[in-house]
């Protein structure tokens, strides 16, 4: 029996996408055949190698390492971020409802809103789409 599109649909990716692992220097991608592969410096793609230590996709599955995806902005979404950045803003983070804030700091998730750690911390609704973040998402980190 193949599992294959229920694994992919698990990992929340497709065959050949690209996305990293939290703490891991490698873009990494799965083919269609479920092979593990990494892509090194010089752009080639090569299987991971659990003898050298590498990543496998067992410990993937099992929870030991996060898939972080690769995130494409569209031109909206570079336009807001942008936007968030020149006004002194770090995270983003999308409400139940839909609405994205723009915070200072880290914000605290409540059950249907986003929150500031406390009064001094300023946040901002952005009025731009925001399609590559969820609620169910943890904020996004933008950066300075």
């Amino acid at each position: 029996m193949n599992y294959s599109e229920e694994i992919f649909k698990m990992l929340d990716v497709k065959p050949y996408e690209e996305f990293e692992i939290k703490n891991r220097m490698y873009i990494f991608r799965l083919t269609d055949n479920l092979i593990l592969q990494k892509k090194l410096l010089n752009g080639i793609w090569i299987k991971t190698n659990e003898t050298l230590g590498d990543i496998s996709l067992r410990d993937i599955l099992s929870g030991n390492f996060e898939i972080k995806k690769n995130i494409v902005f569209t031109d909206k979404e570079k336009l807001a971020i942008d936007y968030a950045k020149a006004c002194g803003y770090k995270w983003i983070a999308k409400e139940k409802e839909g609405t994205v804030l723009m915070f200072d700091k880290k914000p605290i998730r409540g059950e249907r809103h986003w929150f500031k750690n406390n009064y001094k911390d300023k946040a901002n609704i952005v009025e731009l789409p925001i399609s590559f973040i969820k609620w169910e998402d943890e904020p996004y980190y933008i950066g300075n």
